[in-house]
């Protein structure tokens, strides 16, 4: 499914930091051939405890529930680590020709994931064909897959991820750099009690490093060409994340429409007043947002920033969404500057649809301050302004065939 073709790319004259030469790596089947799997955790384990490094695991067609078991790959450190595998299941059917797999019991703990995949220092993942389906329990906080680590030029593709109250795919870790492309994510939602549920969650280490803002390079999670519908946020993100979200479809719903679609956290206060940073950079464009609410219903955010810096851009709008995007600090204390804080937020060229829904009292061209002593318009946020030199990577991204 490619939802991104969109909107036309915008031409963009320099970059505002210099792009190092990338080759994107190739990923194939190893030379040995797939390890072949059924689609239960045991058999999943044993070929992901067996395949060598840089193999496949090809997992059979059919439906298979998981109870609480917990799938991992990778981990250690120095020569003898796992550095490379891609797991491919038999497609998203759900008629059995598919790879279904599912969740079925409550999980108590946020970090259980189904498969996890643990990068350490650098490993590449490839994931691909498979429908992952949560147990859809409010309740509880089960959560999709995991990518743990440093992983590097990862790519998950073709994938379903439905029906989790954490999240359905988690990226985590420092230096996190992949490519998350034509997948759907649907109805990952929680807010009883705590409101979770997240389509994708992009998140750092949780340091309280600060690295400069890089914007076009190579150097985040990508996330394009996807379909989000009826997700709490189908893109969250924290501890430092870098990401960019571009040629997607986000639908919102009754019951998720008082949500960001695309959302960033911000900076938080420990027990002792000192602030930790939330997201550090994202770039936002080329998507298309929907507000499937019904008249009189509340209205809600497509874009919902409460951290980092970046640019958003070229996203069309419509049904209930009342501003190009709103702009907020988590924390909202004390005085400006404060560590952490949204300093270089650029928006432009945003435009609704021609069935958008004016809403009495909003004007869908400004963007929404929610803590206006922190953010300063034309100091650390700016309304048609271009950031100098930006210039957007290379779309469709490289790691894509």
């Amino acid at each position: 499914m490619r939802h991104a073709r969109l909107l036309p790319l915008l031409a963009l004259a320099l970059p505002l930091v210099a792009q190092a030469a990338w080759e994107p790596p190739i990923f194939a089947d190893s030379f040995e051939g797939p390890i072949f799997a059924d689609c239960d955790p045991a058999s999943v384990q044993a070929a992901l405890d067996a395949v060598p490094d840089g193999g496949t695991v090809r997992i059979r067609a059919g439906t298979c529930d998981w109870d609480d078991a917990l799938v991992t790959w990778g981990g250690g450190s120095g020569p003898g680590r796992k550095t490379r595998v891609t797991v491919r299941g038999a497609g998203t059917a759900t008629d059995g020709s598919g790879t279904l797999i599912r969740r079925n019991v409550a999980m108590g703990n946020w970090y259980d994931y189904m498969i996890t995949f643990q990068c350490g220092e650098g490993a590449m993942v490839e994931l691909a064909d498979l429908r992952v389906v949560g147990n859809n329990q409010e309740s509880d906080l089960d959560a999709g897959i995991g990518l743990y680590g440093r992983c590097r030029d990862f790519r998950v593709h073709d994938m379903v991820f439905e029906k989790f109250s954490n999240a359905g795919l988690t990226v985590r870790g420092p230096q996190q750099r992949g490519v998350i492309h034509d997948n759907s994510f649907l109805s990952n939602f929680k807010c009883v009690p705590g409101c979770w549920g997240y389509g994708v969650a992009v998140y750092g280490d949780g340091s309280d490093d600060w690295p400069p803002l890089q914007l076009g390079t190579a150097e985040a999670v990508f996330i394009e060409d996807n379909y989000f519908h009826d997700n709490r946020h189908g893109v969250a993100a924290n501890y430092g994340s870098a990401y960019v979200v571009r040629h997607n479809l986000f639908v919102s719903t009754r019951r998720t429409r008082d949500y960001g679609q695309i959302d960033a956290h911000g900076p938080s206060r420990d027990g002792d007043g000192v602030r930790h940073p939330g997201s550090r950079s994202w770039e936002i464009y080329e998507n298309e947002i929907h507000g499937d609410g019904a008249s009189g219903n509340p209205y809600g955010d497509g874009i919902a920033l409460r951290g980092g810096d970046g640019v958003i851009y070229n996203n069309k709008v419509k049904g209930y969404v009342p501003y190009a995007a709103s702009l907020n600090d988590d924390d909202c204390s004390g005085s400006r500057p404060q560590p952490y804080q949204t300093t270089a937020a650029y928006i432009w060229s945003d435009h609704w649809d021609e069935d958008w829904e004016a809403i009495p009292g909003y004007d869908p061209d400004k963007v929404w301050i929610g803590c206006p002593d922190l953010l300063e318009e034309g100091s650390d946020w700016h309304l048609d302004l271009q950031p100098p030199g930006y210039q957007a990577f290379p779309y469709p991204h490289p790691l894509r065939p």
